[in-house]
């Protein structure tokens, strides 16, 4: 089963929820990257948390549509910078739970 979600489609663990639902993925399974593959993004701020830090993305739109912002836990040294372009992409499988 697949959800349909800001980061594009995920696949899902089990097929428990129908509908509208939740996702929940581990900070592992989010990759952010510069060489645009994934969803798109603009970095807005990175806030450093020794051997990880926490990048907050604002997603591309189409169409006006007001933009998601998440925050992903990436491990490592980086350098990431506010206005710097990069994809996110999802690896392995996200639970879904209702809301």
């Amino acid at each position: 089963m697949r959800a349909r979600c800001a980061l594009g489609e995920v696949a899902l663990v089990g097929d428990d929820v129908q509908g509208a639902a939740r996702i929940m993925l581990r900070p592992e399974q989010s990759e952010v990257s510069t060489d645009g593959v994934g969803v798109s993004g603009t970095v807005v701020d990175v806030e450093y948390l020794g051997a990880a830090m926490l990048v907050g993305i604002r997603l591309d739109t189409e169409g006006g549509v007001v933009p998601e912002r998440v925050t992903v836990r990436r491990f490592g040294a980086g350098n990431l910078t506010p206005g710097d372009r990069v994809g996110i992409r999802v690896v392995g499988r996200a639970v879904a739970y209702e809301p």
